[in-house]
């Protein structure tokens, strides 16, 4: 498990039913105890849009609301 700090850049991906998913660019805003994001802000949204999901640069996102519409993977992009 990776230790997640705020400032981090992130790389989220998304993984939706019927094997589609979209992958976009962010920057952890908090953590929790166990140093997993709590929300995230859009610094690159995804190139595609899936049904009523959508992104914004600068928008706010709680991981655990994204986490009920898609599985989610988190990885470093650059180290605060």
């Amino acid at each position: 498990m990776e230790n997640f700090a705020v400032n981090d850049q992130i790389a989220v991906k998304c993984f939706i039913p019927l094997n589609s998913h979209f992958v976009f660019k962010a920057e952890v805003i908090e953590v929790d105890s166990q140093q997993e994001p709590t929300k995230i802000k859009i610094i690159e949204p995804p190139a595609e849009t899936f049904a009523d999901i959508s992104f914004n640069v600068g928008q706010i996102v709680d991981v655990s609301s994204l986490n009920r519409i898609c599985t989610v993977e988190i990885s470093f992009l650059m180290r605060s």
